[in-house]
Order: structure tokens, then sequence, then C-alpha cells
């Protein structure tokens, strides 16, 4: 668990974090004021294919901001997204304040707090979209999607390669996420600490998709990877409800 220090720097950057969704909300051709059309359909059709059981898919949003960016429907299934975020409570201001309301509404919850919230193995499918960099204990949030996700059930984590450093380690954004060798990992500002994620999770969950990606940015591109594992066992779990 991160220590004190890194805590305080985490809250440090909070108003930088609500300055950056003040711009992005207020302005109409943004790409977050197309995530408001309660029709926009859900980003992984084959995911949903693949995972959903009678009809429904049990979707958790992870750090998905004042709101979520995974598109709501589906021809053939009914999707149920949670959306969680530590700052949910501040968004709900700023989206008051712009008279927006989003077809699903962010929880305020950390990733790191799921295990005392919610029952294991609630979720067919978990996301978490460029915001393990932002967490204060990115490795406990892991922890708590694969928890959350039933047997056979996906998390996808999809970032930016060094988030953090790219930001200069500037509040929120605490840890750098890349591609060693095709591994993915975790690693502080220092590199004093760097934790393969394939390694750490090998006895609960298996990768099924590693693939890196660019998206154009200001002058140039931006590199980033999704990691998904599909989870093969309880694990870690201090509960399970079978679901």
């Amino acid at each position: 668990m991160p220590g004190p220090d890194r805590y305080e720097r985490w809250c440090s950057g909070i108003g930088d974090e609500l300055d950056y969704w003040r711009g992005a909300l207020a302005d109409p051709a943004s790409e977050v004021r197309q995530r408001f059309d309660p029709l926009r359909l859900f980003r992984d059709p084959e995911l949903v294919t693949h995972l959903a059981r009678g009809g429904r898919l049990r979707v958790l949003d992870v750090g998905a901001g004042p709101i979520t960016n995974l598109g709501y429907l589906h021809p053939d299934v009914l999707i149920h997204i949670t959306a969680i975020d530590a700052l949910a409570d501040e968004f709900h201001a700023l989206l008051l304040e712009l008279d927006l309301w989003p077809p699903v509404v962010t929880i305020g919850l950390r990733g790191e707090e799921l295990d005392r919230v919610l029952p294991a193995q609630v979720f067919d499918a978990a996301y978490c979209t460029n915001a393990l960099d932002h967490c204060f204990d990115p490795l406990g949030v892991i922890d708590n999607m694969l928890r959350s996700v039933r047997v056979g059930g996906v998390v996808s984590m999809l970032h930016f390669v060094d988030e953090g450093s790219f930001e200069d380690h500037r509040g929120l954004h605490q840890w750098d996420l890349r591609l060693e060798d095709d591994r993915p990992v975790l690693a502080t500002p220092t590199r004093d600490s760097c934790v393969d994620l394939l390694a750490r999770y090998a006895d609960q969950a298996e990768p099924v998709e590693l693939r890196r990606w660019e998206l154009p940015f200001r002058d140039g591109v931006r590199p980033g990877f999704t990691l998904r594992l599909r989870r093969t066992c309880v694990g870690r779990d201090k509960a399970t409800f079978g679901l």
C-alpha cells in the first residue's frame, strides 16, 4: 500500500483534474459531450457477445470520470453499467453547473475500496480506461477488478504508455504503465518498483489480448496498449457469491 506522502500528492492534483473535466464538459464539440448520447453503441460488441448471459451483460467501469465512455446499447443484449470514480461528488457538481445529465450516473467509490462494498463475482466485465495512473493504489484496484468479475469474466485495461511521466507525475498522475519486452509493467516514477502484471496475476487470470495502439495527440501521436485478462479461478477472493 502506498504511503501517506503519495496520498498527499494525489490529493494535490484534484483541482487540476476538475479543471480538465470542466473544460471538456463545457465544449459542445468535445468527444466527452458525445458520451451523453443514450443511444451510443457499446464499444466492445464482440466482448458483449462472448460474455453476456441470459441476454444481459453486467459491466463495471472503474475511474469512469463524470460520464462513462463505454457506450450503452447492443442490438441483442441489455447492458447494465456500474460506473465508479473517487471524485464522483465533485463531478456531479460540475454536471449540475453545466446542466448536463449522463445516461449512467457515476457512483462515488474508489477502486481500492470495491472489496468493502461489493461481493465478489458480480460482473461479467470490468474496464479501466486511462485511469490506473490516477489511482492511489493501482495494484489494489486491479486486484478488486479481478475479484469483482465472475470466473470467465474479463478485465480490460486501456492506457497510454508512461502517462505519469508524460504529466511529470503531477497531482493524480503518480504511476507509469508500459510494455517491456511485450509484457505490461506498472512502475513508480523513480522505477524503484516495477511490477510485471502478467506474472502478478498468473495464478488467477490469463491474458486474452495484449495490443499496442496509437492515438492522434496535438501535433503527433500518443502510444498506448490494451491488456485484457480473463479470470480463471477464484484466486484472492475474500468471499465468493455464486452469481
